[in-house]
């Protein structure tokens, strides 16, 4: 009874480094995707750039490879874009948040590069006239770059 207890320890084991190889291959096949996205996506425009920005900025924290640098510029265009196309900021918004609280992602040393494309949104509230929708997702955004569940790891903002 002890030996088969073992037996199957063991063999949980290996399922369970099998599991995690799988994993390991399957987040290594989507970085190289991202990567060939990234390096095309000044090719694209329209709704084909707004698809692949979608694509990247879903992107689980254990998919993006550790030099986040190669990932910032999609996140600047989808910002920008975002100012016209509210639900690409606001995926972009809860992607960051996301990406925060992943260590290994280092964020902080990003945010100079990403906070000024938020000021705009910050400005928008002031220009959005009587659209009710449009102003809803601005606050909410605005309240995401300025509050926190966690405290530490909210986005600055300059004001």
């Amino acid at each position: 009874s002890n030996r088969a207890t073992t037996g199957a320890e063991i063999e949980m084991m290996e399922i369970d480094i099998n599991e995690n190889e799988q994993i390991q291959a399957a987040c290594g096949l989507v970085r190289r995707f991202a990567h060939e996205v990234l390096s095309r996506q000044k090719q694209y425009c329209d709704d084909l750039l707004v698809s692949c920005l979608q694509l990247i900025i879903s992107l689980p924290s254990d998919c993006i490879d550790y030099d986040f640098a190669d990932y910032v510029p999609a996140i600047q265009i989808a910002l920008s874009i975002g100012l016209t196309y509210l639900p690409l900021a606001e995926q972009t918004i809860n992607s960051l948040e996301r990406w925060s609280q992943s260590t290994s992602l280092n964020l902080p040393n990003f945010y100079s590069q990403i906070l000024p494309y938020l000021d705009d949104f910050l400005r928008l509230s002031y220009d959005q006239g009587d659209d009710a929708n449009v102003r809803a997702v601005v606050s909410s955004l605005q309240e995401k770059t300025r509050l926190s569940s966690k405290g530490k790891r909210v986005l600055p903002t300059r004001m």
